[in-house]
């Protein structure tokens, strides 16, 4: 499953679980993979491009805590694809290795 495809089936269940409990706000918490206190180093989602998404989907606003929950979600990704890259016996990270995390 391509990265991008995995990110935004994410925001849009946050999305989904924000209307149902009556916010305007997407947050941290309303991902299925939430995190308390995720500790990253830097932003890995271009947070512009996350509360465009988010904005046009549903006119909600977006969270700082998104962008943290949304990194440590592609750093949970590439490690998974690293691993699937490294199993194949291949140096190259392709499309393929990435797959769907539960």
């Amino acid at each position: 499953m391509p990265l991008n495809i995995d990110i935004e089936e994410a925001l849009k269940t946050a999305i989904e679980h924000t209307k149902s409990s009556d916010r305007k706000t997407v947050m941290g918490r309303d991902f299925n993979f939430y995190l308390d206190k995720p500790e990253i180093e830097s932003v890995l989602v271009v947070a512009s491009k996350v509360k465009s998404f988010v904005k046009d989907q549903s006119e909600l606003s977006t969270s700082k805590q998104c962008m943290e929950q949304l990194t440590v979600r592609v750093q949970q990704l590439c490690d998974h694809a690293i691993e699937n890259a490294g199993n194949a016996k291949r140096k190259t990270v392709m499309d393929k290795d990435f797959q769907k995390l539960i």
